[in-house]
């Protein structure tokens, strides 16, 4: 192979060559000055221009100099190649066709022959919004029957093959306005919902639209609803939007047919928990699905780390709502908050806990909570008062009926000058009304 940079050492004794490099087809403004100008003079070097005849992107690469006072057949290059390839060497000049240009670029360049102006990119968004006002307009049932036609959707969340319809955006505003109309419409509507529920749940719109389908959907719609959602819980989980349609699967259907959603966070419970959106589901499970075995067994798995799960910013959510709601794991959550008692305490996240336990606890936890936290005197109960998070709980526990909060009470107006030095200790002082003795 013959190098650019080697080429005068490399040719024939004698002989002179003229030089041109290998053009891309593409690029065309480079090419037809080449063209207008004829030649391009380097010493030693002539480049020969594109004779008329030469089909579109070919480029004539060399040619000698003792050669090109031959005369060049302008219309039957094919022909001349034919003849010279006898007598010329292997670096004679040679027609190159080029690749194949793709459909699209040939109608631009059909257009620039004839002097059309390819269209604008505004242009090309004003069809754009065209073409989707024109599936805008189509109504829900004929919607479905294209996506019939062409094969069954399946699932692009499930690993599975989806086709074309399958992807094919879905007006989420045509279909809410059919499923408020009733009829054949609703039922239209809800057939398309159902074969896409598991990627309209992912989306921002979508979700929406399923929620809503859940509340109007019969007992047959429903069931294929929620049949779309197996095996998507965790995923859903993670989904901004998706968390959502759970949430409403969990409130709006019977514990029986949202038993699938326990089941698929059993094992993962921690981490769902301490899951921005994922302790939103447990809270709703908490609130619906009381007294089935599959959240008991939930509650155990959870409950397995409730002292950290209390100082969590978001798995504490958890906690407090099983504090309200299932009683039975009061006494288990208290003994947990007092293994650190006076942290949870003073804790941004465990205060709530703690709070919590003072509001929905039995008696019996909650005198042991304020004994524990009262019962250390003066000091103790200055300290909760002076603590951004403490001061909250100080307000909750003086609540508890007990000889120690009136002691407590004691202390704060005695030391009421002192705390309205902290805003905290202001705000302490105005929720039990101490504001306007200072003030004396």
């Amino acid at each position: 192979m013959v190098c650019a940079s080697n080429l005068a050492s490399a040719l024939p004794a004698g002989s002179q060559m003229a030089w041109m490099p290998p053009m891309s087809p593409a690029d065309r403004s480079e090419k037809d000055q080449w063209a207008v100008s004829g030649s391009w003079q380097t010493p030693g070097y002539q480049v020969l221009g594109l004779p008329q005849g030469v089909p579109d992107g070919c480029a004539l690469q060399m040619a000698p100099l003792h050669l090109l006072s031959m005369p060049v057949a302008m219309c039957d290059v094919v022909t001349q190649q034919q003849q010279q390839a006898a007598t010329w060497p292997f670096y004679a000049a040679s027609v190159q066709e080029p690749p194949s240009v793709p459909s699209s670029l040939q109608t631009l360049e059909e257009q620039e022959h004839q002097g059309m102006q390819p269209p604008s990119t505004s242009a090309k968004r004003r069809q754009r919004r065209q073409r989707a006002a024109e599936r805008r307009t189509q109504v829900p049932g004929q919607l479905v029957e294209s996506c019939a036609a062409n094969s069954e959707l399946s699932s692009p969340r499930g690993g599975l093959a989806s086709n074309d319809c399958a992807e094919t955006p879905v007006d989420c505003a045509a279909l809410t306005r059919a499923l408020e109309a009733g009829g054949e419409e609703r039922e239209a509507a809800l057939a398309m919902i159902c074969r896409n529920v598991d990627r309209l749940a992912f989306e921002r719109e979508g979700c929406r639209l399923v929620q809503e389908a859940f509340q109007l959907a019969d007992s047959t719609s429903t069931g294929a609803l929620v049949g779309g959602l197996h095996g998507h819980v965790l995923e859903a989980v993670d989904s901004q939007h998706a968390n959502y349609v759970i949430q409403a699967v969990v409130t709006a259907l019977p514990t029986a047919m949202s038993s699938f959603v326990v089941k698929e966070i059993l094992g993962s419970v921690t981490e769902v928990a301490r899951h921005r959106f994922g302790c939103r589901i447990l809270c709703r499970l908490v609130e619906h699905s009381g007294g089935s075995d599959d959240l008991a067994a939930l509650c155990e798995e959870l409950l397995a780390e409730a002292g950290a799960h209390c100082q969590h910013p978001f798995a504490h959510y958890v906690i407090e709502c099983i504090l309200e709601h299932l009683p039975e794991y009061g006494e288990r959550i208290v003994r947990a908050l007092r293994a650190d008692l006076w942290g949870n305490a003073r804790h941004r996240s465990g205060s709530h806990v703690v709070e919590a336990a003072l509001a929905y606890g039995s008696e019996a936890d909650r005198h042991a909570l304020a004994l524990q936290l009262l019962g250390s005197g003066r000091d103790a109960v200055l300290s909760l008062a002076q603590s951004q998070y403490g001061s909250f709980v100080l307000r909750a526990v003086l609540q508890v009926p007990c000889d120690l909060s009136e002691e407590a009470f004691g202390y704060l107006h005695q030391a009421a000058l002192l705390l309205e030095g902290a805003k905290c200790g202001q705000r302490l002082l105005e929720d039990l009304g101490l504001r306007a003795v200072v003030a004396k």
